[in-house]
């Protein structure tokens, strides 16, 4: 009887480390899960940034010419198809997400504090990871990038000790581009997808099919304040802002088979905090900055970002 006992504890123990390893191994090995639903939408949209005249204030009659990379996604996926949220669910929007944009702006300092320019920024799809599992991408012979520009406003209100308050403000315009895959009746699709070719009378069971590309408008604001201390001199400011900026979402996981034609496109609002410096010497500069996005919307996670930026700028009067 002891013996069974004994016998009967070492299995007991047995089972439950096997069990504990198995759940650890499928915690590290198990694919994501995406809902089955007859529509999938994939749609391209803009990482988060931070206004291009973030930084050093400028004087009157000062122009600044400036190229960014605003900004630089850290960590997230390592490749296109693992997305950054690894369960989707029904509604969800499926997104691909560029890790960095590249950009330029130019900038004049009027009168008064007032400064008036003009930004543009470009994001390649090969750029581009999904914001969750399931997300498909697009067709090889519709592949899309993101450009987006616009103008932009500051003004900057000298405060005591070297400090100044400055309000940015931006309205950009982008081009959303965005795929529409259906799954045919009757049946129970994967992350698969199939272009028809015009010939086929059949639909590979399992799999979407290419519905259509369609590029989209969007009126894009930005609003933010930053606070900057003069460091020493005119040779480091350091700063730290805040502020809100619209992006744009879909219904990547659409269980309404109707809605097809539907976009679902539409706008939302991301929060945004940060912190940079900024050095200069005689006519050119360089800045660094960390920016910290606020989602306030499901399984969208654009991730901590750094945005850095370099140029020159001369006194035109």
């Amino acid at each position: 009887m002891v013996l069974d006992t004994r016998m009967v504890k070492r299995v007991t123990r047995g089972m439950v480390v096997a069990l504990g390893v198995a759940l650890g191994v499928g915690l590290f090995v198990a694919p994501g899960c995406a809902p089955h639903t007859p529509i999938r939408r994939t749609a391209l949209i803009p990482n988060a940034y931070i206004p291009s005249r973030i930084g050093r204030p400028l004087d009157q009659g000062e122009l600044r010419a400036t190229f960014e990379v605003n900004t630089l996604r850290l960590g997230g996926p390592t490749s296109s198809v693992d997305g950054r949220i690894l369960v989707a669910s029904v509604g969800d929007p499926g997104l691909l997400i560029p890790r960095l944009n590249i950009g330029a702006s130019l900038y004049l300092g009027v009168f008064g504090g007032l400064e008036i320019g003009g930004q543009f920024r470009y994001a390649s799809y090969n750029w581009a990871q999904a914001n969750t599992v399931g997300v498909l991408p697009f067709p090889y012979f519709a592949k899309r990038d993101i450009f987006m520009g616009g103008a932009g406003l500051r003004y900057n209100l000298r405060l005591p000790l070297r400090m100044s308050l400055s309000f940015l403000t931006e309205l950009n315009v982008a081009g959303i581009p965005q795929s529409t895959f259906v799954c045919k009746s009757g049946q129970v699709c994967d992350s698969g997808y199939y272009i028809p070719d015009g010939s086929d009378t059949t639909t590979p069971d399992g799999k979407y099919v290419f519905e259509k590309m369609h590029t989209s408008k969007f009126f894009l604001p930005a609003f933010f304040l930053q606070f900057t201390w003069a460091a020493w001199r005119d040779h480091i400011h350091v700063y730290a802002f805040f502020g809100a900026e619209r992006n744009v979402k879909n219904i990547g996981f659409d269980p309404n088979a109707a809605n097809k034609d539907n976009s679902t496109l539409t706008g939302f609002w991301i929060g945004m905090i940060g912190a940079g410096v900024e050095l200069k010497y005689k006519w050119v500069f360089a800045g660094i900055n960390i920016a910290v996005p606020l989602e306030t919307e499901r399984a969208i996670d654009f991730g901590v970002s750094m945005a850095f930026q370099i140029g020159a700028s001369v006194n035109i009067f």
